[in-house]
């Protein structure tokens, strides 16, 4: 009901009001099929296919820098695109040394058109699909 409230009157609501009725009509007992859903759904939305890794898969028991430094050698990386917090955790050195190439991402929402007026900045991706309808392959950079 809040989506409905806050979005109905959005230019796209529309369009994606019945795989969230559709979500939210289901029990979740457990938060991780509830998310593997969502995110399925907004990537298939965006026309993204990104390789997806748990950090729960068998073979990764390390935290902080070096879970994230397990899962890029896992995968194959040869860089790893950070936000700027990252700078406070990331062993940059072992990085280097495995080879990876490590760059910190300053994010700048770019304005949209939002149903209730000026922009406000910081908000979720739902609120962007339904003020906004991404086209496949679409930057929203």
């Amino acid at each position: 009901m809040t989506l409905q409230m806050n979005y109905a009157r959005a230019p796209f609501f529309k369009e994606d009001k019945g795989f969230f009725s559709d979500v939210y009509s289901r029990e979740w007992p457990q938060l991780l099929p509830l998310l593997d859903e969502t995110t399925g759904y907004l990537l298939n939305v965006m026309g993204l296919r990104p390789k997806l890794v748990r950090s729960s898969d068998p073979g990764i028991t390390t935290t902080k820098s070096e879970l994230v430094l397990d899962i890029c050698r896992r995968i194959g990386a040869k860089a790893y695109l950070s936000g700027p917090l990252g700078r406070d955790y990331l062993d940059l050195g072992r990085f280097r040394d495995a080879g990876i190439e490590v760059e910190f991402y300053e994010y700048v929402h770019r304005p949209y058109h939002q149903a209730h007026g000026g922009f406000v900045s910081g908000l979720s991706m739902v609120d962007l699909l339904f003020n906004r309808a991404p086209q496949k392959g679409e930057s929203l950079r």
